[in-house]
């Protein structure tokens, strides 16, 4: 019998290679979100270290100039922060988003794996069959043990 051939084993090639190009970039999105949520972190630290400095300040009787420069960094500490959570959603979206391809092309590649295990089980039952068909032909060929039927015929048939 021929070996076991899946037709569209280009096709399942193809998929594996897309699934694995979506686990990619899904890491890839992964790494730039959780990047994102580091720095958003560290601005946050950064705002929390800015207002105990302030309320020091007011405690220790700064004077106008030295809180108005104070709170003027605070503002810009505040508005990176505006703009990183932002970032932070964007980056979060498109992580989701390269999830969704890649749930979609596992999804792909286990559809045709299924369908290359179920041919493959069904070569192994029908090749199993003709074996056991050749066994069972040897068999009763062994069991007549060289027995030979022969006619005879009479003389009117002649």
């Amino acid at each position: 019998m021929k070996p076991f051939h899946f037709a569209l084993e280009a096709v399942l090639t193809l998929r594996e290679q897309k699934e694995q190009d979506a686990q990619q970039e899904f890491g890839r999105r992964l790494c730039a979100a959780e990047a994102v949520a580091d720095r958003l972190a560290t601005l946050r630290r950064d705002l929390e270290m800015w207002r105990e400095h302030l309320r020091r300040c007011f405690r220790h009787g700064a004077t106008a100039a030295e809180l108005a420069s104070i709170q003027g960094y605070g503002g810009v500490l505040a508005e990176r922060e505006k703009e990183t959570i932002a970032e932070l959603s964007t980056a979060r979206a498109a992580q989701t988003a390269a999830w969704v391809r890649l749930l979609k092309a596992t999804q792909e590649r286990e559809a045709l794996e299924k369908l290359r295990q179920r041919q493959r089980r069904e070569y192994d039952y029908e090749e199993a069959r003709e074996e056991q068909k050749v066994a069972d032909d040897r068999a009763s060929q062994a069991a007549g043990g060289g027995l030979m039927t022969v006619r005879f015929m009479d003389s009117e048939t002649i």
